[in-house]
């Protein structure tokens, strides 16, 4: 769908370069390197094979998440008799007459898909600080238990 609303290949390409330098900071070899070292040699194994059930896990749920809320936000539209799809339906308000009426069904086009997406990056945001609190309790736990011992 982004590609959809890049304004240039060249655009779209710079984007998605950025996004994949991104994952892949976060989602190869570093991540796993690090959770290695924060690791004690007895848990290691443990470490590494929940981060990788963890990834598997996330990597089969959040798409289906993600493409679920924009579904939801995208059916709003009034697409001809549910069969359309939107991008057809984008397609098909870019091919009318330039009009007021154009412009306003563009606008609100727009305005859907930005509210179907907003509501999918504030699901990633809370997701990613319930996240953030489990790994700073676990943290917690993991130097009491340090010096308990």
């Amino acid at each position: 769908m982004a590609a959809f609303f890049s304004p240039t290949t060249l655009w779209f390409i710079i984007a998605s370069t950025v996004a994949g330098i991104g994952f892949g900071m976060l989602m190869g070899a570093p991540f796993s390197v690090l959770m290695s070292e924060i690791a004690s040699q007895k848990d290691n194994g443990v470490a590494l094979g929940t981060l990788s059930v963890s990834r598997q896990v996330g990597l089969t749920i959040a798409p289906t998440i993600y493409a679920t809320l924009i579904q939801t936000g995208f059916s709003k539209l009034a697409l001809k008799g549910g069969t359309a799809s939107i991008e057809s339906f984008y397609r098909g308000l870019q091919g009318l007459a330039a009009s007021t009426h154009k412009n306003q069904l563009l606008q609100n086009f727009y305005n859907i898909a930005q509210q179907a997406y907003q509501n999918m990056f504030f699901l990633s945001v809370a997701a990613s600080a319930i996240i953030l609190l489990g790994g700073l309790y676990l943290q917690a736990r993991h130097c009491k238990l340090d010096e308990v011992a």
